[in-house]
């Protein structure tokens, strides 16, 4: 390699770092423009998508039925994707590692009260019902309170998921001869979803 070519190698190399460190920069700038409701919001879902996932996890122990195994899974990527954007954000993931162990004391009383509650198979398919209703309800309202793209770019395929496992959750109940009640969602929105 002559000097010639090995100058323009190096001013390439530099000439992206700098690109790099301006990149760098425009993401941190995006890091101070979350609100305080932002913030919070993203805490809570990456609760309450543990709060799916442990309860899920739980049942599927307790229940020999594919849906508490497919949608713990399901849950697990549901988790990756706030994980991601926290990590975009700057933000403490302080989510226990431990099932069934939660720093939002209103979902650690969930978690409690929601597995105590699901004695029988029928009470657990209304309560995974119950958790993805609570889920929408909650991604809707977040939804409305952002106009950040990035934030709303991770709550739609939440929302989606959410959407997806609830009609499952409602299916089964119903292939068992139980009418699921929404409790969170207008009966207008709860068919909506149900007839996608």
């Amino acid at each position: 390699m002559n000097t010639s070519d090995n100058f323009v190698l190096k001013m390439g190399i530099i000439v992206v770092l700098i690109i790099n460190s301006f990149i760098g920069c425009a993401q941190n700038v995006n890091l101070t423009t979350l609100t305080t409701s932002e913030k919070e919001g993203i805490l809570l879902m990456r609760e309450e998508e543990k709060l799916a996932h442990d309860v899920y996890s739980f049942f599927a122990q307790k229940y020999n039925i594919p849906i508490f195994r497919n949608i713990t899974n399901s849950e697990v990527e549901h988790q990756k994707l706030v994980i991601q954007l926290m990590d975009q954000y700057g933000i403490k993931d302080s989510s226990y590692e431990e099932e069934s162990k939660f720093h939002n004391k209103e979902l650690q009383e969930l978690y409690d009260q929601l597995t105590v509650q699901g004695n029988t198979l029928i009470d657990a398919l209304k309560i995974g019902a119950y958790i993805e209703e609570l889920d929408i309800h909650d991604l809707k309202q977040l939804m409305k309170e952002t106009d950040n793209e990035v934030i709303l770019g991770t709550y739609d395929p939440l929302l989606w998921g959410s959407q997806n496992h609830l009609r499952a959750f409602v299916r089964n109940l119903t292939n068992r001869g139980v009418e699921y009640q929404p409790v969170f969602l207008s009966a207008e929105e709860f068919y909506s979803i149900l007839n996608k």
